[in-house]
Order: structure tokens, then C-alpha cells, then sequence
């Protein structure tokens, strides 16, 4: 997804956006704002690495953490929602997953989720992405949640 488009679709719409992410490490947000004129629709990014900073920052439930994993559709629903509430955004986004280099949760190295509160409808992506670094990874991520995001708008 060209990521000029991307910003000129939500330009158009007069939609901001903002996330809360994890293996990604806030290049989403890097992404989108490497694009001029961006500062219109771009509100922030929350980068909570740890599972201690998703419980005490992103508010995230602990409880939630101990019955689904960290890395699972529902925690990135939470990050998202946390998010669009947080930052006041049309489209709030979250990723956790596993850039590696080893199994966490029992989720594979590669293995993500992606979710998005889109004015108040929610959703996710799941991926498993083999054999790729962790810039690869986070590209391959960022580029299907454009995709995703830009599909539902």
C-alpha cells in the first residue's frame, strides 16, 4: 500500500488515526509520518513493548493477558480501543505479536495480530509470517494493516 494514498484517503475524510503498538515498535506510526502533510490525521502512537507497560500504561487487563496470551486478537482489540479512546482518533490501531527470536505463549516466531477499532467497529488480522527479519516482519505487518484499514474506509 503506498502510504502517500493511505494519508490522502483519510485527508479526504477528515479521519485521524492512532496506535498502540508492540513488535512493531512504533513504526507504524514512523511510517505514516514520514509523509508530508500527515500531521492532520496523525494524532500518536503509544509504543508498550513489555507486558508490564500494556497492563500499566495501555490499561490493558492483566486478567485478560493470563486467560488469551499477549499476543491474541482480543489484547490487540484492547490496544486498539485504548488507543482511538486515548488519542480521540475515527481509527485506532493495535499490534502484538512475536518478531522472535524465540516462541513466546506458545506463538511462533512471526505470528501477529493486528486489531482496529474503525469508529467504533472493531476487528482483527492474524498472520503468520515465516522466515523473515524482524524489519521484514514489521513491514510485512505494517503494510497489511494499511491494506486492511484502507479496505474498510
Amino acid at each position: 500500500m503506498d502510504v502517500k494514498k493511505f494519508i490522502y484517503k483519510l485527508t479526504e475524510l477528515n479521519f485521524t488515526i492512532s496506535s498502540c503498538e508492540s513488535f512493531t515498535g512504533g513504526f507504524f506510526c514512523s511510517s505514516l509520518t514520514n509523509i508530508p502533510g500527515s500531521s492532520s490525521v496523525v494524532a500518536g502512537a503509544l509504543v508498550t513493548y513489555m507486558t508490564r507497560t500494556k497492563i500499566e500504561i495501555a490499561e490493558i487487563s492483566n486478567q485478560l493477558i493470563q486467560q488469551v496470551g499477549v499476543v491474541s486478537k482480543e489484547v490487540a482489540i484492547e490496544m486498539a480501543k485504548f488507543s482511538a479512546r486515548k488519542f480521540k482518533t475515527n481509527i485506532g490501531i493495535g499490534f502484538t505479536g512475536v518478531a522472535g527470536p524465540t516462541v513466546l505463549d506458545e506463538k511462533q516466531v512471526g505470528e501477529f495480530y493486528i486489531g482496529y477499532w474503525i469508529n467504533g467497529k472493531m476487528f482483527s488480522t492474524h498472520k503468520i509470517a515465516k522466515d523473515l527479519s524482524r524489519e521484514e516482519l514489521k513491514s510485512f505487518a505494517i503494510n497489511t494493516a494499511l491494506n486492511e484499514i484502507y479496505a474498510k474506509i
